[in-house]
């Protein structure tokens, strides 16, 4: 997790049928989407004491994910509305983190859940108890007749060669699961059956997966700034604010997030407040830690102000139709980057 959490700060075939939804079957069309997600991947619980609570929705019937973190038994607790309708057990995983997506498909317009939990779960490995990283992650969602909720996907069900931890992903509108990532990874295509009300798997085995190759590269509401082992980032065009603005100056603010490479499903990200100088094309980063502006220093852009950059570059033209630094490296190859129009 130290590697995960190093690369996203950087940022800012065989079949086997396992588990009671998951069979073989003729591929069926589906389209997936992944909402924005509603839960940050790492939580600090003393700074967010309610991070094991994850709601969706403010309706009467929002639907509303609980880690049950107190009970000697840790366990993922589903609620539509006042309704307790799921409850998954984690085994003896200590819970440190959890996750969850809206997914809609685009076709049956059924929508599922994909919630993961991550946390450190205790082995005996030659009569020593040792700790382990360990994540969960399932696809959940409603019966579309009985009105019952279910699982219906989980990671763990799927064989993989080696001891790996698996991740759903979606790519140009198909549920995937992965692991071992740079470049290679080992994966499974879902595909939807809406009569058998069940998703059937491919295991495609060892593909390519390489930078910004999901459809958020290509997605106008989106611009790649950054990608750095197996993580890539990118700039939220819609979050862009202007703060203030004259014929010299422009100061604003905009989002930044990462996702795993050529994966739609991306994390929170943070917003930063950055300006230019329009006459000389200079830029600066607002530091919280220290209150003061920062200014970034071309050529010698540093790694951590790397993606920061590109995303300043590409906010300027959005904004005025021209780069600051086209030619600044990490600019270039984030121009590059982009697929779309």
């Amino acid at each position: 997790m130290n590697c995960i959490r190093t690369a996203m700060s950087v940022l800012l075939g065989t079949a086997m049928m396992v588990g009671v939804s998951v069979y073989f079957s003729p591929i069926v069309d589906a389209e997936f989407i992944a909402k924005p997600i509603v839960g940050e991947e790492y939580y600090d619980s003393r700074s967010n004491p309610g991070w094991n609570i994850l709601k969706l929705g403010k309706k009467k019937n929002a639907v509303t994910f609980t880690l049950d973190i107190h009970s000697a038994t840790p366990s993922l607790q589903v609620k539509e509305g006042k309704s307790l309708v799921l409850t998954k057990t984690l085994s003896t995983l200590t819970p440190k983190t959890m996750w969850a997506y809206e997914v809609a498909d685009t076709s049956s317009k059924r929508t599922f859940y994909i919630v993961g939990v991550r946390g450190d779960n205790e082995e005996r490995i030659g009569g020593k108890s040792v700790s382990k990283l360990k994540s969960y992650e399932y696809i959940l969602g409603k019966d579309s007749v009985t009105g019952t909720w279910k699982t219906y996907a989980d990671v763990d069900d799927y064989y993989f060669p080696q001891r790996q931890e698996p991740r759903f992903a979606i790519s140009h509108g198909t549920i995937m699961i992965r692991a071992n990532i740079r470049p290679r990874t080992y994966s499974y295509k879902l595909t939807w059956d809406e009569k058998k009300d069940a998703f059937f798997y491919v295991e495609l085995g060892e593909v390519d997966v390489p930078f910004f190759s999901s459809s958020l590269a290509e997605n106008p509401k989106y611009r790649p700034i950054k990608a750095r082992m197996d993580w890539e980032a990118y700039l939220d065009v819609g979050s862009i604010k202007t703060i203030y603005e004259d014929d010299r100056a422009w100061v604003f603010t905009a989002r930044i997030f990462p996702t795993e490479r050529g994966n739609e499903l991306f994390k929170q990200g943070s917003t930063g407040k950055y300006q230019i100088n329009r006459i000389t094309r200079d830029a600066w980063y607002w530091d919280d830690t220290k209150s003061e502006w920062v200014y970034y220093n071309v050529p010698h852009i540093s790694g951590f102000e790397q993606g920061a950059f590109a995303a300043v570059n590409w906010a300027t033209y959005l904004r005025y139709g021209y780069f600051l630094h086209p030619e600044e490296w990490g600019v270039k190859a984030a121009i590059q980057a982009y697929k779309g129009k």
